[in-house]
């Protein structure tokens, strides 16, 4: 995850992972057999372990620091209630529309992520201060991000 978070970006390695989440949901939910049920879980598995790396270095680079640990604790609360739904909505329901249901979390990831900024951070990194400066304007939302923008680049190491 952090080659991909490091290639494609924060935004870009979040939005990645949408794919195989969305996937998996979907194996899990319309397969019939045994190997079909171990891939879709392998392929959820797989982009929730990554979500841990990726979401909060995005959270690092894009939150304010006064409620950054906030925001931290915010994905840790999202994450407990996506293990507390299937315990109580897998009671009531079958595995295969639990699994369905499901499909609506990568879905709202990629509409969410579409919205917003890539990390000033990343795109300093890269040599597109416009960019970084535009993106630091939408996240504040104020016009003089001057110097938040030197502060970014004088801790960003071109990769």
């Amino acid at each position: 995850m952090g080659y991909c978070v490091d290639k494609t970006g924060r935004k870009g390695a979040i939005l990645l992972l949408t794919l195989p989440l969305l996937a998996g949901w979907i194996l899990i939910g319309f397969g019939k057999s045994l190997p079909i049920l171990y891939g879709g879980r392998f392929l959820t598995g797989f982009a929730g372990g990554a979500y841990s790396v990726g979401v909060p270095i995005y959270i690092n680079e894009m939150a304010l620091e006064s409620i950054r640990g906030r925001l931290g604790l915010m994905m840790g609360i999202g994450v407990q209630i996506g293990i507390l739904y299937p315990y109580i909505a897998g009671y009531f329901i079958p595995y295969n529309w639990l699994a369905l249901s499901l499909c609506f979390v990568p879905i709202s990831i990629a509409v969410m992520m579409f919205f917003v900024a890539e990390s000033p951070r990343y795109l300093l990194g890269k040599g597109e201060v416009k960019k970084a400066t535009e993106a630091l304007v939408w996240l504040r939302q104020v016009q003089d991000v001057e110097e938040e923008l030197n502060l970014v680049q004088f801790y960003t190491r071109p990769p």
